[in-house]
């Protein structure tokens, strides 16, 4: 007898998914199993201009955002399926996978595309990784996945959800309860099984959609932008023009340190998070080492420092912000 399918229709069956599978008890296991779960029909990635140059066309600020989004859901794709976001990657066949179909109403500049597909994708590479990952893992790597192809995001500003029905024109506002139940689920799935791919799928849903904005702002023609329930005025767009790059800092740093912990990462476990704290100051973070940076050796010692409590000297890449906390440090070596 075939497994029944949990077919994901609308935001409320999003949330009733994720509710139901808080409770399976296989979540804390790398025996967990995803049930068979089908989107269909949504989310609807819904994009709306309004502006002296779109009523009745597309233009190249609109349709270089638009690439972006492209480009970042094929990176996300490619970083579940092959280790690394490097879009050289992907087959052709992957690419037809992964084909965004932007549906342009007559005389306007509105934009929606089904993308339900793309996550049904998304949703075969998690299954064929089974035993790799916990439930809370997969479940937050679905997540950031459905995040960068639906672009939805659950954060304080939002104040209605559009549902997309089986007529794909009913527009419904999701009580703010709903909005915030659904919001405390996925932070949960995200503080308990957040990894390096579910938080880099993240990262590329964002710089999708801040490139977006930017592209549409830098038109001072436009009146209006909507990602979905995001609404964006004329002077929200020229603030987005005009506000300062977080500064940062990157340098090349050695030192000494005691480890606290070394956990596997990346699609395929391949990589490392070493949690180290600094011997001259007390200060924790975690420095991201490439498997082909590492060698066996310098692995060897490392899990050895963890084990004896023992200091060890690391030369590593960091970067920080203009108030002095690192963002980032990336392995280099060990030193003597």
């Amino acid at each position: 007898m075939s497994e029944e399918v949990i077919f994901i229709k609308d935001e409320n069956d999003f949330y009733q998914f994720l509710k139901n599978m808080k409770n399976d008890p296989l979540m804390d296991s790398e025996n967990f199993i995803l049930p068979n779960i089908c989107f269909d029909g949504w989310p609807i990635l819904h994009i709306n201009v309004k502006g002296e140059k779109y009523h009745s066309s597309v233009n190249t600020n609109l349709i270089s955002g638009m690439m972006t989004i492209i480009e970042e859901i094929q990176r996300s794709y490619s970083l579940i399926k092959y280790g690394t976001s490097n879009l050289s990657k992907l087959t052709n066949e992957d690419k037809q996978n992964l084909d965004v179909i932007f549906n342009i109403a007559e005389g306007s500049s509105d934009a929606k595309s089904d993308n339900s597909g793309i996550i049904n994708k998304g949703l075969e590479l998690l299954k064929a990784k089974m035993g790799k990952m916990n439930g809370w893992q997969t479940m937050a790597v679905l997540l950031a996945f459905t995040c960068a192809a639906g672009h939805y995001f659950y954060d304080n500003n939002q104040k209605e959800i559009e549902l997309s029905k089986q007529n794909n024109k009913t527009v419904e506002a999701v009580s703010t309860a709903m909005i915030e139940q659904t919001k405390i689920l996925i932070e949960d799935y995200e503080s308990r099984g957040k990894t390096q791919v579910s938080s880099e799928i993240k990262e590329h849903a964002l710089n999708a959609r801040n490139n977006l904005i930017k592209q549409i702002a830098s038109d001072s023609s436009v009146e209006s932008l909507k990602i979905n329930s995001e609404s964006f005025s004329k002077d929200e767009l020229l603030e987005y023009t005009t506000r300062q790059p977080i500064e940062k800092t990157k340098y090349q740093v050695t030192d000494t340190f005691i480890i606290k912990g070394l956990d596997r990462t990346g699609a395929y476990l391949t990589d490392y998070n070493i949690k180290v704290i600094r011997k001259s100051n007390g200060e924790l973070f975690t420095i991201k080492a490439d498997e082909e940076l590492l060698s066996k050796d310098e692995l060897s010692k490392i899990s050895s420092a963890w084990e004896k409590n023992i200091d060890i000297k690391i030369s590593y890449m960091e970067v920080k912000n203009k108030d002095g906390q690192i963002l980032i440090g990336s392995f280099i070596g060990l030193t003597n």
